[in-house]
């Protein structure tokens, strides 16, 4: 999945950072790709930033136990 964040169609991007949002913290691998993305002129064209940036906060926030 990190691949795809750096290749492909937007509507594939939007899939993947959905995906490892959907993950969470078992992601952690992808953060340094997701920060890549977040930087990229092309996503902040595309309004997918923010949507990255959501997804960073997800990966890096550990579970609550009850």
């Amino acid at each position: 999945m990190i691949q795809r964040l750096k290749y492909g169609h937007e509507d594939v991007h939007q899939n993947v950072a959905f995906a490892l949002g959907q993950i969470g913290p078992e992601a952690k691998q992808a953060v340094p790709a997701l920060i890549v993305a977040l930087d990229s002129p092309y996503y902040k064209a595309h309004g997918l930033d923010q949507s990255i940036a959501e997804v960073i906060e997800k990966v890096n926030h550990k579970r609550e136990t009850n």
